[in-house]
């Protein structure tokens, strides 16, 4: 028992030693990094991701409440599509990412691979939204399937009903 209270109280000490190395030093959220962050934000285009996401956002709300009319959805995205976005990445980069790390991938986003992936990233983008799409279609089937098989479903659908017996 005491060999294992040496060896948790070493473990503790050994976190806390490296925890400070894990993290990102807040002295290096300077000026120049701010502008270092708001260039790789734009250089990747990640507002016009963002606003890819509010298309199909959009598109899931006029199918569910169509009697919106069209003139609220185009005054909604023209008010959504400001720098807010931008600027609450800011302190996320500054959180997680070194100056020099930011540096680094903006260098990477300018040589010819780094612009590829900048082009192809909306259209994975989407196609990744598609196949998530598919998959909580799926995952939510596999759940009623379940609920239906274990009479949780049913159940729930009446609720004076005793619960199903444990088995």
């Amino acid at each position: 028992m005491k060999k294992l209270s040496v060896f948790i109280a070493a473990l503790i000490a050994c976190s806390m030693l490296t925890l400070p190395l894990l993290a990102v030093d807040s002295a290096d959220n300077t000026p120049a990094k701010k502008a270092d962050i708001q260039k790789l934000i734009k250089m990747t285009g990640q507002c016009e991701l963002a606003s890819m996401m509010l298309d199909q956002m959009i598109k899931t709300f006029k199918q569910t409440m169509p009697q919106v009319p069209e003139k609220f959805w185009t005054d909604f995205k023209a008010e959504a599509q400001d720098d807010s976005l931008s600027q609450l990445y800011i302190p996320i980069y500054e959180k997680n990412m070194t100056h020099a790390d930011i540096k680094e991938l903006i260098k990477f986003y300018e040589t010819p691979a780094g612009k590829r992936y900048i082009q192809a990233m909306p259209e994975m983008t989407k196609q990744s939204m598609e196949a998530g799409e598919i998959w909580g279609r799926q995952i939510a089937q596999k759940v009623i399937m379940k609920l239906q098989s274990s009479g949780i479903l049913n159940h729930l659908k009446a609720p004076n009903a005793a619960p199903p017996a444990a088995k």
